[in-house]
């Protein structure tokens, strides 16, 4: 199977454009909220601008950032035919919540009594 190596850009440039509602380049559209509250799932839209190639498979891949390095993949989406000139949707679902951290132990329970020794 053909894989058009400048549709991964699209990947990268929807997660990039997390901010912006519309991001065009000379060979697709991309479009993205404005917002994402984090419990609903990412739309990212890309319609392609040109015919497609038989062959040529779409995907959309959601990763995520560090400070200063790459973080990992938060979600992605199997290979499949793009439809040219029309709107191809890859719904991103809500990123799994953070793990719960267990309940601190209890401390342990105070002396119930105190005994002094002097030793002369």
């Amino acid at each position: 199977m053909k894989k058009l190596p400048s549709l991964l850009l699209a990947a990268l440039l929807a997660t990039n454009a997390a901010f912006a509602k519309t991001t065009e380049t000379d060979w697709c559209t991309i479009e993205t909220p404005d917002a994402w509250p984090a419990d609903q799932p990412l739309p990212v839209t890309v319609t392609l601008k040109g015919e497609v190639p038989d062959g040529v498979l779409a995907a959309c891949h959601l990763h995520w950032m560090k400070r200063d390095a790459f973080g990992g993949m938060l979600s992605w989406h199997p290979n499949r035919p793009p439809a040219p000139r029309a709107q191809n949707v890859f719904n991103h679902p809500p990123p799994p919540p953070p793990p719960r951290l267990p309940p601190p132990l209890p401390l342990a329970p105070p002396p119930r009594g105190v005994a002094l020794f002097f030793f002369v």
